[in-house]
């Protein structure tokens, strides 16, 4: 479904756009990564999350540890997953970020996984 579709959408419509879909959230362990994985299962959708760190608690579907500057990885995530859905929440969190890293982490992961 694309976005124009989703905005199309009437209030009225019961029709939940994301039941039965796989969904991968990257950032999933974060606070809004968090939220929204729970907001997907509630959905209908089957939720995956990926971060660099592992999984404390019990949380919302199935949780993958993998680093998303490496393409490898991210090749074999998607692969593994096939998702309909991919929300890119995952950051890369440091106290003075250098510019030229920001950008490398930010730009490059949505690039590794198409």
């Amino acid at each position: 479904m694309s976005l124009s579709e989703l905005s199309e959408r009437s209030a009225g419509d019961d029709r939940e756009p994301f039941d039965g879909r796989t969904v991968l959230v990257t950032g999933g362990l974060g606070f809004i990564g968090s939220a929204l994985a729970i907001r997907l299962k509630r959905a209908g959708a089957e939720v995956h999350t990926v971060s660099r760190r592992p999984q404390k608690q019990l949380g919302e579907g199935r949780h993958w540890r993998a680093d998303l500057s490496d393409t490898d990885a991210v090749v074999r995530l998607v692969r593994g997953v096939r998702p309909y859905f991919v929300f890119h929440l995952a950051s890369h969190v440091m106290g003075a970020p250098d510019p030229r890293t920001l950008v490398s982490i930010r730009l490059r992961p949505p690039a590794n996984g198409v």
